[in-house]
């Protein structure tokens, strides 16, 4: 992940707490943002190419992108991002036909989200009751 440095006019850097935020927290238009330099590698790995195709599934590549970022240790990258989600692909299987495949790892991620908050809700009603 990229960061940001202010320098003082003798060209050291200067530490401050804004010095190291991520590129997502940059305003939209300085800097191409995280979630722009992932999303065509995201298509690509899914079969989507083109700005037209990539903007009609951009809430399913966030999501998708979110869980990808969650199963990357170290900073995230390009080839990072890409083999969590062809992995994620390859592990589903084959989408059934005339289904992209985004849907289905789009839909997969969701329930598997949703599995997790369940356990978590029936662990924490257990705790309560034992």
């Amino acid at each position: 992940m990229s960061q940001i440095r202010e320098v003082n006019e003798q060209g050291e850097v200067v530490e401050n707490e804004a010095t190291n935020k991520e590129i997502k927290n940059i305003p939209e238009g300085s800097l191409r943002t995280q979630k722009q330099l992932f999303e065509p590698v995201i298509g690509n790995a899914l079969g989507i190419e083109g700005e037209t195709e990539l903007s009609k599934y951009r809430e399913q590549i966030d999501t998708i992108l979110g869980y990808a970022l969650t199963q990357i240790e170290g900073e995230p990258t390009m080839e990072k991002i890409s083999w969590v989600v062809r992995d994620l692909d390859m592990r589903i299987g084959a989408s059934p036909f005339a289904e992209k495949r985004i849907h289905k790892v789009h839909r997969y991620i969701k329930l598997n989200k949703e599995k997790a908050e369940i356990e978590k809700k029936l662990e924490e009603y257990n705790q309560l009751w034992a």
